[in-house]
C-alpha cells in the first residue's frame, strides 16, 4: 500500500472507533530492578530546512504477557533473531522537537513522573539540546497516554507555558469522559485522570484536530486509530524531504517488524490497531519512507522494507550536523 491509498483508506479507520474496546486488566510491566537512570540521550536530524531533534525519555520494562497474538516462548525468539536479549526486554520511550527555524513544536512530552525512574527525561534532555520549554509554541500529541503526555505533569506545574496542545478530538472525547471512565477497569483508571490531568493544565490553549488536518505548516496529522481511539502520526515536510511521526504505531520493534499482527495490551482496539499498524507499515515500506516511532530503540529514525511476512528495519543513518 502506498501513501496515496493509505489517504484514500484513512477515513474508513474512523468508522472502527466507535466501538472501541476498553484496555484489557491483564498485563503489567514487571519490576524490572532497574535503579535510576540519570542520562542525557538526545539526536539531531536533519529534514529539509527544519532541524528534529530526538529526544529520550527514558526506557520502560516490558512484559511478554503484555502481548497478544505470540507466545512468549515465540516472542523470545524474534527478540533473538532481532539482536536484541530476550532476558531483557525494555521499551524505549521517544520524543521529538521540531525546530523549523522559526517555531519550536514538540512531538510529544514524555511521562514525566507517571512510570518512575527510569522515565522522565525528554524536558532534560531538550534543555540539554539548547532549548528551553518555555519556548515551544505547539505540543502535538500523538494521543493521550501517560507516557506521551505526562511530562506536563509535574510539582511545579506544566513546564510548557506557551504551548498550545493539539490532539485528535476522538482520543480528546474518550479519555476526558466520566462514563468510559466509569466502566475501565481500576488498573487504567489512573489513565484517564492523567489525560484529563494533562489537558486541564493548557486551560485554554487546546486545539483538537480531526482526520487529516493541517496542524501546523508542513505538518499534516495522519488517522492511525486502533491503539486509541483518536491515536494520530504526523506527516512532516520541508524542502522536498518527508518524513513521518508514527507514534505508537508499535512498541516492540523485535517483535512488531516481523510480525505486524502482534498486539499489546495497552491496544484500545487490539484487532483495528494490528490492521492500521499492517496498512501503515506497508506504505512506509512501499515508499521508502522516513519515519520515527515513539517507541523504536532511540533515536526511532529508520526506514523499513519487506521482509517474508513482515518488515525488516534499517536505523536511518548518522548525520553530521
Amino acid at each position: 500500500m502506498q501513501r496515496r491509498d493509505f489517504l484514500n483508506f484513512a477515513p474508513a479507520l474512523a468508522l472502527g472507533s466507535v466501538g472501541v474496546s476498553l484496555l484489557p486488566a491483564a498485563g503489567h510491566a514487571h519490576e524490572h530492578g532497574h535503579g535510576p537512570k540519570l542520562f542525557t540521550a538526545m539526536q539531531r536530524f536533519s529534514l529539509g530546512d527544519w532541524t528534529i531533534v530526538a529526544l529520550s525519555d527514558g526506557f520502560l520494562p516490558f512484559d511478554y504477557g503484555l502481548f497478544s497474538g505470540v507466545t512468549p516462548k515465540e516472542a523470545q525468539e524474534l527478540m533473538r533473531q532481532s539482536f536484541y536479549d530476550p532476558a531483557n526486554f525494555i521499551g524505549a520511550v521517544n520524543a521529538f522537537l521540531i525546530d523549523t527555524g522559526e517555531t519550536l513544536i514538540m512531538v510529544d512530552v514524555g511521562t514525566g513522573a507517571a512510570f518512575g525512574p527510569t522515565l522522565g527525561h525528554t524536558v532534560s534532555n531538550l534543555k540539554a539540546a539548547g532549548y528551553e520549554p518555555a519556548d515551544v509554541s505547539l505540543i502535538l500529541a500523538t494521543h493521550l497516554h501517560p507516557d506521551h503526555v505526562g511530562g506536563v505533569l509535574t510539582d511545579a506545574g506544566n513546564p510548557f507555558p506557551n504551548s498550545t496542545l493539539a490532539v485528535n478530538a476522538a482520543d480528546h472525547a474518550f479519555f476526558t469522559s466520566a462514563e468510559i471512565r466509569a466502566g475501565a477497569p481500576d488498573d487504567f483508571k489512573p489513565f484517564f485522570d492523567m489525560a484529563v490531568g494533562a489537558v486541564g493544565s493548557f486551560g485554554e490553549r487546546l486545539s483538537l484536530f480531526e482526520g487529516t488536518a493541517s496542524v501546523a505548516p508542513g505538518i499534516t496529522a495522519m488517522p492511525l486509530f486502533g491503539h486509541t481511539p483518536g491515536h494520530s502520526g504526523f506527516m512532516l515536510e520541508s524542502a522536498g524531504q518527508t518524513m513521518l511521526m508514527a507514534g505508537d504505531i508499535l512498541h516492540a520493534p523485535g517483535i512488531q517488524f516481523a510480525r505486524p499482527d502482534v498486539s499489546i495490551a495497552f491496544d484500545a482496539d487490539p484487532t483495528q490497531a494490528a490492521a492500521t499498524r499492517g496498512m501503515a507499515l506497508d506504505m512506509l515500506s512501499a515508499d521508502r519512507l522516513l519515519f520515527a516511532g515513539s517507541h523504536v530503540s532511540f533515536p526511532g529514525f529508520g526506514y523499513l522494507e519487506k521482509a517474508g511476512e513482515g518488515y525488516r528495519f534499517t536505523p536511518a543513518p548518522w548525520q553530521y550536523l
